[in-house]
This record gives C-alpha cells, structure tokens and sequence, in this order.
C-alpha cells in the first residue's frame, strides 16, 4: 500500500492510481497530514509537541529579590503535586513542610534551594502559568520565568 496524490482526487492512500497520481513522499509519521502537495505537521500534534518538550525540559526561574532560588524546575506531574500542595498548605495556613520558616525544594538537577512562604507562592503561580500556557496555548511559553 501506498500514499498518492492526484491533483484532481487529492491525497489518498491506498493501491489503486490514477491516471494522473504521482507518488508521494514517504510519510514522515502519523503525526503529519497531506496538505497542499506535502506533508505537514498536523496543527494539532505540533500543539502537544510543543507541550511535550516543555516539560521534561522544565522552567527556569529567575528570582530579582532572592536569587539563590535561581534554577530550572521539574514540571513533571510529581513536582507539579508537590508545589500545588506546598501552596495550599501555605495558603491555608498550615505552614511549609517540616515545619520550620523555611524549607528546601530541589529544581531540575536536584540542587536544593530554600524557599519561605513568601518566596514560594509567587514561585508555585510562576510554574502553574507557565504550565498552563505550555498546555493550552500551544507555543512554547517565553523563558525564564521571572518572580519577586
């Protein structure tokens, strides 16, 4: 079986031709659509393919008030946990984990930065926006992300 395009039928795949099909290139994946003469990346698969290589390469973060806190920071689904949780409990006031006014999180290559309450907040909505914008904007969002 293969993939042939006539001007007059379009693209279609199979074993019967017609008089005026030629044959097209191979077909690079799945994830590519015959449009105008070519293949191309399906609009569609471009956006998760983008999304997909945000995330295991992570966000970076700049930190003008505390720039120990500089890093590239996992957004994996474990660490994107971590941070919502942190936040929450900050949030509901039930402090940082360990219990202490201060706390370590590790970033992408597991060097440990310490964070305070009022320096994790502005980093967990940092990472939640930047991952949203991954996921739905289908571009990859501009870095490093930066937070007081």
């Amino acid at each position: 079986m293969g993939y042939w395009y006539s001007p007059s039928n379009g693209y279609h795949e199979g074993d019967s031709v017609y008089l005026d099909d030629i044959a097209a290139p191979a077909r690079p994946s799945d994830d590519y659509v015959w449009q105008n003469g070519s293949w191309t990346l399906d609009p569609a698969k471009e956006e998760n393919s983008i999304y997909e290589a945000a995330i295991p390469a992570g966000v970076a973060v700049v930190s003008t008030g505390t720039p120990t806190l500089n890093g590239t920071y996992s957004l994996s689904d474990a660490a994107r946990g971590n941070i919502a949780a942190t936040y929450v409990s900050i949030k509901n006031g039930d402090g940082l984990p360990g219990g202490g006014e201060s706390f370590q999180y590790p970033d992408h290559g597991m060097v440990f930065h310490t964070f305070t309450a009022t320096t994790f907040v502005p980093f967990a909505i940092a990472v939640r926006d930047y991952y949203y914008y991954a996921l739905t904007q289908g571009q990859s969002p501009a870095q490093p992300v930066t937070i007081p």
